[in-house]
């Protein structure tokens, strides 16, 4: 016996997992037919892929396909509803027959009587999963626990905290990872690996270390926000500073691709300069140049950017939480 269940998995929760794990024990094959309009559709390989990696491990994942249907012409509508049902039981037809729809929503119900097959509703009510799509998408950190594992690294929105020396990024960085409790915290791999000032070799170690530390980041965060003080172009900054001719820039460029951040707070470097061992640039004239080619180069590769730049510490703090959250709002799926 066949079933259909459709949805559009944005994202794959534990509700759905819940859903489909239950078509799998009960019926012999079950099509998953993944929902989206074109706004979205650049989404639809991840939808995909995160359904198919739920269940590579599962007994019956030989009896699980999942497709995608581009649902924009029924109506601008994503999902099927009471007042457009009979446009989606006819669409679904290229994917069947089959014998049951299994699903947690009431328009499940309506598709089957017209289909005249058998209505499996499961869980309809929320009280195993007491999660929707729809609340993660408004507050996905919030909900993020209720995010399928396989959805996760996707969805992981990495935050660096950027600028030149001596503009308070470590302290900043510290203060953000307290306030969004359970986020993942990236040092400034550069402390860890030197002493004084730099080799022309160090740039590519620095490069390394600090990529590995991203990406593994990504896959380890809690509530979904790593938290990244400095990155991949502010060691491509410095090497360009130090060495301007030395032949590490396209190694470095590679790994920046690879590694780039969602979202960066610019520092402004209105704050006192404190001499340290691995601070090099500390002039007025210096701290503006420098300053002024940081936000030149997000500005040169269109980064999403916001600039704290208040000269006082709480305030800064304050800033920086406020164009975090409102970043985190507008770009989740």
């Amino acid at each position: 016996m066949n079933a259909l269940v459709l949805g559009k998995f944005k994202p794959l929760h534990l509700g759905h997992v819940h859903v489909i794990q239950t078509a799998l024990r009960n019926y012999d094959h079950v099509t998953v037919v993944v929902c989206g309009t074109r706004s979205d559709k650049k989404l639809y390989k991840n939808r995909i892929g995160w359904i198919e990696n739920m269940f590579s491990y599962e007994e019956g994942r030989d009896k699980i396909k999942v497709v995608y249907f581009d649902s924009t012409h029924l109506c601008q509508s994503d999902i099927p509803s009471e007042q457009n049902t009979k446009p989606w039981v006819d669409a679904m037809q290229q994917f069947g027959p089959f014998d049951a729809i299994v699903h947690s929503a009431e328009y499940g119900t309506l598709m089957a009587e017209m289909m005249n097959i058998v209505s499996y509703a499961v869980d309809p009510e929320r009280k195993i999963w007491k999660i929707s799509g729809t609340q993660i998408r408004n507050d996905p950190y919030y909900y993020w626990h209720f995010i399928a594992p396989t959805a996760k690294p996707d969805l992981v929105r990495t935050v660096c905290i950027y600028g030149p020396e001596s503009t308070g990024k470590t302290m900043m960085t510290n203060l953000l990872a307290r306030y969004y409790f359970g986020s993942e915290f990236i040092e400034e791999q550069a402390r860890t690996l030197l002493n004084g000032y730099p080799l022309p070799s160090d740039f590519p170690k620095i490069g390394i270390v600090q990529a590995g530390a991203m990406l593994r980041a990504k896959h380890s965060t809690a509530n979904g926000l790593v938290l990244s003080d400095t990155d991949l172009l502010t060691t491509l900054i410095y090497q360009q500073a130090y060495y301007p001719y030395e032949d590490w820039r396209g190694l470095l460029v590679e790994l920046e691709e690879h590694t780039k951040p969602d979202y960066y707070l610019l520092l402004l470097n209105n704050v006192p300069w404190v001499r340290d061992p691995l601070r090099d640039f500390g002039s007025a004239e210096q701290r503006q140049d420098m300053f002024d080619n940081f936000r030149k180069q997000l500005v040169s590769r269109g980064y999403p950017f916001d600039v704290v730049d208040s000269d006082n510490f709480d305030i800064r703090l304050d800033q920086a939480i406020y164009f975090v959250n409102n970043f985190l709002k507008k770009e989740f799926l």
